[in-house]
Formats: C-alpha cells, sequence, structure tokens
C-alpha cells in the first residue's frame, strides 16, 4: 500500500480461519475494497473484523475502525461480502506494501477462551455496548476445592483499556448476586455466574483490546489465588464487543 497520493503499490490477502475464503483486495480511489466468502450454510451471525500488515503478515495492526459494509457485528453466511477501508482517514500516509486479514468470529471465540489460574476458571460469556456503557458476562468455577471468591472493586485491579489506551475503572460487578468486594462461597466445579459494568467507554468501541477481571480465591491453600500472591488476574485481550 504506498500513499504519499493514496496509491496502494501492492495488496494481498491471505485467507484466515477456515469460514473465511476467497479473499480479495484492490485500490477504490483512496480507498481499498476488501472482498471475502463467508462459508456459513445456517444463519449464525459473526462478528467481523478487518486488519493489516506492514510486515509481510508476521504481525497485525488493531482492528481497523474506518470501514464499512459488510464488517462488525451481525454479519451472516454468503459469498461476495465486502468491506470498504478509507486508508487516507485510517493511516494518513504510508508508504509499503500491506497484507490484509479478516476474521469472522462467533460470540463464543469473540468472547475470548476461557482464562484459569490453580484455583478458578473465568470464562467470558457475553459482553454489551449500551451507549456508553459495556457489560461484561462471566463465569466463575472453583477447580481445586471449595472457596470463597471475591472480585476485586479497584481500578487497578479489574479494568477494561479502550483503543486509545485508557485504563476504565469498574462501575459495579456482582458474582452471583453478591455485589464487588465481598466474599461469596462457591463449592468446586459449580460455575457462578457475574457481571461488570463501565462506564464511560467511547460508544464505537466494537473491540477491547484488554479487559482484566481481578478474582480472588481466599481460602485455598493459604489463599494461594488470593489478590496479594498476584495470581488473581485474569486477562483477555481483543474482546469483541456486541452492540
Amino acid at each position: 500500500m504506498k500513499i504519499p497520493a493514496l496509491l496502494l503499490s501492492l495488496l494481498t490477502a491471505p485467507l484466515y480461519a477456515q469460514q473465511i475464503q476467497n479473499v480479495k483486495a484492490a485500490q477504490a480511489g483512496d480507498n481499498v475494497l476488501i472482498t471475502y466468502d463467508l462459508a456459513e450454510a445456517g444463519t449464525r451471525n459473526y462478528f467481523v473484523r478487518l486488519l493489516y500488515s506492514k510486515d509481510g503478515g508476521i504481525t497485525y495492526s488493531d482492528e481497523l475502525r474506518q470501514v464499512t459494509g459488510d464488517v462488525r457485528d451481525n454479519i451472516t453466511g454468503g459469498t461476495n461480502k465486502k468491506i470498504i477501508w478509507d486508508a487516507r482517514q485510517e493511516v494518513g500516509s504510508f508508504v509499503g506494501e500491506a497484507v490484509f486479514k479478516v476474521e469472522a468470529l462467533t460470540k463464543a471465540t469473540a468472547a475470548a477462551a476461557p482464562v484459569q489460574n490453580k484455583c478458578l476458571k473465568v470464562e467470558l460469556t457475553d459482553i454489551k455496548r449500551m451507549n456508553s456503557r459495556v457489560q461484561v458476562d462471566f463465569n466463575v468455577t472453583p477447580i481445586n476445592g471449595n472457596t470463597t471468591v471475591y472480585l476485586s472493586a479497584f481500578a487497578t485491579n479489574t479494568f477494561l483499556q479502550d483503543a486509545a489506551s485508557n485504563r476504565i475503572k469498574i462501575t459495579d460487578g456482582f458474582i452471583a448476586g453478591t455485589p464487588k468486594g465481598k466474599d461469596k462461597a462457591a463449592l468446586n466445579g459449580v460455575p457462578l455466574s457475574g457481571y461488570v459494568t463501565f462506564d464511560g467507554v467511547d460508544p464505537n468501541l466494537s473491540t477491547i483490546p484488554q479487559l482484566q477481571l481481578y478474582i480472588g480465591a481466599i481460602s485455598l491453600s493459604q489463599g494461594a489465588c488470593a489478590a496479594n500472591d498476584g495470581q488473581a488476574a485474569f486477562n483477555f485481550t481483543n474482546v469483541a464487543v456486541s452492540r
């Protein structure tokens, strides 16, 4: 992609994931037109995002934001899907080659894989945006005996980091109806549902670069997974947000 005059010198588009096929890219004035097929026979909705690489596909950018078309929320299967990227608006000027990658995430994969330590397993179940508020739903399951769990209320512990690298502190949160900062008894292998909310989030945020939930287990192995030993941080990256 060559942009002193916003002319693209080379565009390549590798396949990504089994459901994305026939990815192609071409310059269209100041924009880049990406076409792809989403091989999904059912009616499932996907979260689709576009990334690009300046080093031949070794590393990729964060999700590109100046995009329109068959991208972001509620994209269904089909052929000849189109994404239009406003290159001038997004990157200004850039000289070189660009490799593009299209990702299609189900809600489960968009919410990221479970994270666990030796005491607890934490799994995100849904991430919803309501204007400037984001709510993260999750399950926490003891995996090493009965215990007592708690959700930290401190900004330095449970936070959402947005695309501008701002850390937004937790506004509210519960585990099985017990508010943040309070202890909740839990049985081994039995998941407890919970949620956290964050206010003052960019209403256009579609992917959370980093989400950290700080959930302690305070009665296992003399507090082996409590906050004071650094075991209580559960980190998730590049999590898609639903509307």
